[in-house]
């Protein structure tokens, strides 16, 4: 027998053994754990507005768009007789852009497709005097907005108040387009008026459709053009020097359809006979302020359009004009677009089918089958089917062919408010959001707050024991965190990052044996089944403050960290106390174009944090 060899066999396995017991412990492992933290955050807000615009009284657009909206929503337009909760959205052709004062600030509304550029704003003073009192740079298409009255202050220099009446005009410094645009609005005497709704309530199984926000904008544009059409001196010498006669009769008898070739009525027509000057003066009156604008639905069949004294509406698509819709030439029906829309409102107007108000001249079949006259026939002299209106323009006789000849024309010579060329390059607004429209709108803030953090927390390290009862724990660790405060901020979000140590004291901890075979010999093996203790520690962490989407602020601090470890085998479970150490008041900058100031955000004892975690250990 070799007693070296043995000897030096047994020695090692004694420091096996031995080592197993010192180097090993079996509470030692790797671990990941994580969970849900809350805790609390003192803040202290103090902001100071920016002086908003450069100039007395002018409005540049940041300041515009604090308060502004679209004129036309979803909703609104869809308002609905006594179902709807909110009042309707009216209309005026003599005011599309209307500016008045109420709840102290300047109220502005612009219902046209225009974005317009450097609009002066007056104000009537007693006496009748206009004084200029604010010029707006920017006035988007289709939107509303409020100015404060304190960024307008020659309206109260001169005495104005919710009784003042004001109005726009171009000034030296607004483009060509913007000029020309508000010269044509001025010309405008004719007052279309009404109401945006749905006719036929929700149901929209019938001829009426559910109306839209691109209608709503269709019909402003085409209510604009067609009042300026009827207020034009082009228009007025139309209509009184027509050489065939209007006429209008009941129902759709055919009777008061003119028979007379030269387009005049005969002797036992004449009841239906209209004076020119009445026909003239009737679509001069405008409508009522509760006429009803609807559109036409996808289930009506061949209807593309309806109207009466208290109702209109037509197919969307006719709408949707174009500069190339006016240039149709002689003996050229006009577009199925000027054709609707001038029937619809001759109805509006209480015009009925049988005569030349709605349709042209000799379109409509005669009573008992009586031919019609024949729209093709191109005499070079008035009568009943093409009426000349100027050397080589020839149009349908009849207040269609009129005012269509008239409307096209004044298009054509880029007279009409609506130039359908220019809107087309105009883009549409950007409002801000709920929160964006509450931070431009603070005066200043001085507010101090105390509210909740809630998130959660990931840790993963390495624990190392050396007795059952004392170890220690090295790890990293991330927190998240958010809470709501009262405010110009109306959210935080904190982040950390940071290292920790911690000394483990366990009170108890039992174990269960295993035995297993190595070779020919039988081994135990120890393995942890519980434990029960306490730790503490400290954490160096840095963290980051993110105040919505408007400032970010960091900080590095030190947290100590306590609380009671309960483990079963591999699982852990923890529940602690964070808190910081040194007292930190972060100074968090806040710079928007209309504000500054600052949110100080306080760490210290009192701004702690408890996590209930569960975690792994390998």
């Amino acid at each position: 027998m070799n007693t070296r060899k043995n000897w030096s066999l047994g020695f090692f396995g004694l420091l096996g053994l031995l080592g197993e017991e010192i180097f090993a412990h079996p509470k030692d492992g790797y671990f990941v754990e994580g969970g849900l933290m809350t805790g609390l955050i003192e803040t202290h807000e103090r902001l100071e507005e920016r002086a908003p615009c450069s100039g007395v009284g002018v409005i540049c657009s940041a300041l515009f768009m604090r308060n502004a909206s679209p004129v036309f929503t979803a909703e609104n337009v869809g308002w609905i007789w006594n179902k709807s909760k909110f009042k309707p959205v009216r209309f005026s052709t003599l005011k599309p852009i209307s500016v008045s004062v109420a709840n102290n600030a300047m109220q502005v509304k612009n219902m046209t497709a225009y974005n317009l550029k450097n609009v002066a704003v007056y104000m009537q003073l007693a006496n009748g005097q206009k004084v200029q009192v604010a010029t707006i740079e920017d006035l988007p298409q289709f939107t509303q907005s409020a100015v404060k009255l304190r960024y307008v202050p020659q309206i109260a220099q001169n005495g104005g108040n919710a009784q003042s009446e004001f109005s726009i005009a171009p000034s030296p410094t607004s483009d060509a387009e913007t000029a020309r645009m508000l010269q044509a609005l001025e010309q405008i005497t004719v007052n279309i008026q009404g109401r945006f709704q749905n006719v036929n309530g929700d149901d929209a199984s019938g001829s009426w459709g559910l109306n839209t926000v691109e209608a709503a904008k269709g019909y402003m544009s085409v209510f604009l053009n067609m009042s300026y059409l009827f207020s034009s001196p082009e228009f007025k010498d139309a209509v009184l020097n027509t050489q065939f006669n209007f006429a209008n009769g009941p129902g759709n008898e055919s009777v008061a359809i003119p028979r007379n070739l030269n387009g005049t009525l005969q002797d036992w027509q004449i009841q239906y006979w209209l004076k020119n000057e009445d026909v003239y003066k009737r679509y001069i009156s405008g409508t009522s302020p509760n006429w009803a604008i609807g559109v036409i639905g996808p289930n009506s069949g061949a209807v593309v359009g309806l109207g009466g004294p208290g109702v209109y509406g037509v197919k969307p698509n006719l709408l949707e004009f174009k500069n190339s819709d006016y240039n149709f030439g002689p003996f050229q029906n006009t577009t199925g677009a000027m054709d609707t829309l001038l029937h619809e409102y001759g109805h509006a107007m209480n015009y009925g089918h049988d005569g030349n108000m709605t349709y042209p001249n000799g379109t409509f079949n005669y009573n008992s089958g009586q031919k019609k006259f024949d729209l093709s026939e191109k005499n070079n002299v008035p009568n009943g089917s093409w009426y000349q209106m100027g050397p080589n323009n020839y149009t349908p006789a009849g207040m269609i062919g009129v005012g269509s000849t008239v409307w096209a024309q004044l298009g054509r010579d880029n007279k009409l408010p609506i130039n359908y060329d220019k809107i087309a390059t105009m883009s549409a607004p950007t409002y801000l959001s709920d929160f964006m429209k509450t931070l431009e709108n603070m005066d200043s803030t001085n507010i101090s707050n105390k509210a909740a953090i809630v998130g959660f927390n990931l840790k993963g390290g390495y624990q190392q024991y050396w007795t059952n009862w004392f170890g220690l724990s090295y790890y990293g660790i991330f927190n998240y965190n958010f809470s709501k405060k009262t405010g110009f901020i109306k959210r935080i979000n904190q982040v950390a990052l940071g290292v920790g140590v911690d000394m483990l004291f366990d009170f108890t901890t039992t174990y269960t044996h295993k035995r297993y075979k190595h070779k020919k010999n039988t081994h135990k093996l120890k393995v942890l089944k519980s434990a029960f203790g306490i730790f503490g520690g400290l954490r160096a962490l840095w963290k980051g403050y993110a105040l919505n989407t408007i400032a970010f602020a960091n900080s590095g601090n030190l947290d100590v960290a306590t609380g009671f470890n309960y483990r079963y085998k591999h699982s852990k479970y923890s529940v602690g106390v964070a808190i910081p150490l040194i007292p930190i008041n972060l100074n968090a900058k806040i710079n928007t174009s209309l504000l500054e100031g600052s949110l100080f955000i306080k760490e210290g004892s009192s701004h702690f944090n408890i996590f209930f975690n569960y975690g792994w250990i390998f």
